[in-house]
């Protein structure tokens, strides 16, 4: 029996790219592809495909908030297909059902091989992740005690600005700046600026 594949992507060319690939298989079948949240769950819902093919960004929805939506009796497997490498994305993506994340860039027999893993009931994570299944689902995401406007503080810091630069990008007063700063310090045991430079430096990615 072929494997039913359902693609879900707001770029058409994706999506015909992705038909192209798998109608080239002998052990799958192309069952659609939609480009927004309710075409998906339409979809599910009237070509029952054993794997979804999801992007993480989909035009005005996050893929982790359509795996919510569809119903647990459909019994689909998901595998998220994407061009980022974002450690919050990975997580948040296996932790509401995702049996799979590839990236865009993998070589073609992988993200195959991908389909027919996940398919069987098993988990593939893209080998030129640094993390395995296990670590993205038992890590807590440390950024999350962050604020809105603490990560916003970070990203500036990150791109060289000084306490100055951003707070008149910003429009704040450069006191606020500072008294931000000092809760970020205290939520992560930071001893000084320095420390909470280099945080920023190594969490470019997941601000």
């Amino acid at each position: 029996m072929k494997i039913k594949v359902l693609a879900v992507d707001d770029h058409y060319s994706v999506l015909e790219g992705l038909q192209s690939l798998i109608e080239c298989e002998n052990d799958m079948e192309f069952v659609g592809g939609a480009e927004d949240g309710d075409s998906a769950l339409k979809m599910i819902d009237e070509t029952k495909p054993d794997v979804v093919i999801m992007d993480v960004h989909l035009q005005g929805l996050l893929g982790y908030d359509l795996i919510k939506q569809i119903p647990t009796d459909r019994k689909v497997k998901i595998l998220a297909l994407s061009g980022y490498d974002n450690k919050k994305f990975i997580r948040k993506m296996l932790l509401v059902g995702a049996k799979g994340y590839i990236l865009k860039t993998t070589k073609l027999e992988i993200f195959l091989t991908s389909i027919r893993i996940v398919a069987g009931g098993g988990i593939s994570i893209d080998p030129s992740l640094k993390h395995d299944y296990n670590f993205y689902i038992s890590e807590p995401d440390k950024l999350e005690k962050l604020t809105i406007r603490e990560r916003e503080i970070l990203k500036y810091y990150n791109i060289g600005y000084t306490a100055h630069n951003i707070a008149d990008d910003l429009g704040i007063s450069i006191s606020t700046i500072k008294t931000h700063c000092s809760h970020i310090m205290e939520k992560f045991g930071f001893k000084n600026r320095i420390e909470l430079i280099h945080f920023a430096f190594e969490n470019e990615k997941d601000l």
